[in-house]
């Protein structure tokens, strides 16, 4: 498996590193990289309509990113954890994932290493992890045509993913995204020892071991 070391990247480069890595991937070999980014931001997927999402009118300054994956809109608040995943076939780490199971299989190598840091995170069958019951770190995936796999995970580490009330559409509003409940930050989910690039190293290291795959680190980082 191929990593670049964890550090704070800007959030366009972060997003970046998706697209990057997924036409990596053509060689046959996964990708997994980890950037520490900083907002407030908001992240759309990739096939969402920011006016159906977005309250211009109260938005402000607010900054807007679009991801290459699919899925809800994330709120960066502060610090938060971008996990980049590209797969050259959907079944690369785990054999029983297919087309249909692309979540619900991979998704669990991060699962090993949230756990490792004592996040107990779980997985519903939905576009997040919960972490203690609660919702903690956004998913999102895209398949290509020829079976390369992207997936992106966002973990708010300083304030939650959820779209705060006064950016939410009148239509965002009427949706209830978290099932019922408030999503948490993944630094209120862990002790005090950890910090957001520690746990995201570990979550690297274990998605890696979970999945029987050895950790090489790059050289030189793609361009953001």
């Amino acid at each position: 498996m191929n990593s670049l070391p964890v550090r704070t990247r800007a959030l366009s480069h972060a997003l970046a590193l998706g697209p990057w890595a997924l036409d990596a991937a053509r060689d046959g070999r996964p990708y997994l990289f980890a950037s520490v980014v900083h907002g407030p931001a908001v992240v759309l997927g990739q096939r969402q309509r920011a006016a159906r999402v977005i309250a211009w009118d109260d938005r402000g300054d607010t900054p807007l990113y679009r991801r290459a994956t699919t899925g809800t809109a994330a709120y960066i608040a502060r610090a938060a954890i971008v996990w980049t995943l590209a797969l050259p076939r959907v079944s690369t780490l785990l054999d029983d994932a297919t087309p249909r199971t692309l979540l619900n299989r991979n998704v669990r190598v991060f699962l090993h290493g949230l756990n490792r840091a004592g996040a107990l995170a779980q997985y519903f069958g939905r576009e997040w992890i919960a972490v203690r019951h609660r919702p903690c770190a956004l998913l999102g995936f895209d398949l290509t045509r020829d079976g390369r796999v992207l997936l992106e995970m966002i973990a708010g580490w300083e304030g939650a993913i959820a779209l705060p009330e006064r950016l939410r559409s009148p239509h965002e509003r009427a949706l209830d995204r978290w099932r019922g409940t408030l999503p948490v930050s993944l630094a209120e989910s862990v002790n005090d020892t950890w910090s957001a690039e520690k746990v995201a190293h570990t979550a690297i290291v274990a998605a890696a071991e979970r999945a029987h795959q050895p950790l090489a680190t790059l050289d030189g980082e793609p361009d953001g």
